[in-house]
């Protein structure tokens, strides 16, 4: 696919889209890994070796692995993999341990509610910032003595994945949980979250609240991000031509450690105001609420595109018989404003 070279993404967002209205009926399915049982790392391991939508893993890359030969020759530059990597760090694994009585009978988990049937999925780190006064995490609240050093941290996902705050402050956010053995060693980091910012159930997105005084995970997380606002903001504003596209996602499939995989679009869908990503980037059980990284190489310049503003990953769909994978629907450029508004909106509001 290619635009002229004075088009910006959101204008080819548009110029595909136009004509490409979905009028299917088929929803798709949703993508976390629900366990049956308390001993969710066995029965993750079990259904990573049994998985029937993708036998073997093959194109399910360990984070730490990824490298520019994973990518397809004309991408192969040491600003994509920049991208990727940086994105990687921000990626988290969730895990929810309560179904909400308000799901809707429609909602997917709705035969769940009320239970505390453990379930896992991806998020992103959309944001961070130092907090004012005592620290509102959990264990700070009710302490006489509470941490005066912290951290809010936000993250986005799927709405499907946490529906509302009271299945929020039944999440754990496992940060750096890269390959098998951080946890053992200590690398991955749990944040509890504690209420949810914002919620479209019929967008299927949604943002977390949580807060943390481990001044060193903080900070870790504040220096990726810095990396991340150099790495969209640099270059705002200039032009590309399209005429390579990937789709990449980094995800926790079946709750193990992060993996990447990297695909193409497929299409994009238009349904009223509301945008959507179909691409044949592979995912698994638990990449629900992971990352939709649209990436772009304008040749001659040595120049790349990361797309911002995008939906998290919602789930699998069967189109004309072609098996696909969709994010979230979104506005374009609409819903990063939009979210960063709601945080400097709350940064005052106390748990």
């Amino acid at each position: 696919m290619s635009v002229k070279e004075n088009d910006t993404m959101d204008a080819f967002f548009r110029k595909q889209s136009k004509n490409t209205k979905d009028h299917s009926d088929a929803e798709g399915c949703h993508e976390c890994e629900v366990f049956t049982c308390g001993h969710e790392a066995a029965e993750g391991e079990h259904n990573w070796k049994t998985c029937t939508k993708n036998p073997g893993h093959h194109k399910f890359i360990p984070a730490p692995e990824f490298h520019l030969g994973h990518l397809p020759e004309w991408a192969r530059h040491s600003p994509m993999l920049e991208k990727v990597q940086v994105v990687s760090a921000l990626t988290v694994r969730l895990k929810v341990t309560f179904t909400s009585w308000e799901r809707p009978e429609d909602d997917i988990f709705h035969i769940y509610r009320g239970s505390h049937r453990p379930r896992v999925a991806s998020g992103f780190i959309q944001d961070v910032y130092r907090g004012r006064g005592p620290c509102q995490c959990r264990a700070c609240k009710d302490s006489p003595t509470p941490a005066q050093e912290w951290y809010w941290v936000y993250i986005e996902t799927a709405c499907h994945v946490v529906f509302d705050t009271k299945e929020a402050q039944s999440t754990e956010v496992n940060v750096f949980y890269d390959d098998e053995n951080s946890q053992a060693s200590g690398r991955m980091k749990t944040i509890l979250a504690l209420d949810t910012i914002i919620k479209d159930h019929d967008k299927d997105f949604c943002a977390l609240r949580c807060a943390t005084h481990d001044k060193q995970l903080g900070q870790e997380i504040l220096q990726n991000k810095l990396k991340l606002d150099k790495i969209l903001y640099l270059r705002e504003g200039e032009l590309y031509d399209y005429a390579n596209i990937l789709c990449i996602i980094v995800s926790h499939p079946h709750g193990r450690a992060k993996t990447i995989t990297v695909g193409e679009i497929e299409r994009f869908i238009r349904d009223d105001a509301l945008m959507q990503v179909r691409y044949t980037t592979d995912t698994c059980p638990g990449s629900s609420g992971a990352p939709v990284l649209v990436l772009s190489f304008r040749k001659g310049d040595n120049r790349t595109f990361f797309s911002k503003g995008r939906g998290p990953h919602s789930g699998a769909v069967c189109v004309e018989g072609k098996a696909l994978n969709m994010s979230a629907k979104f506005l374009p450029l609409e819903s990063t404003k939009i979210l960063n508004l709601s945080i400097k909106q709350m940064q005052s509001v106390r748990f």
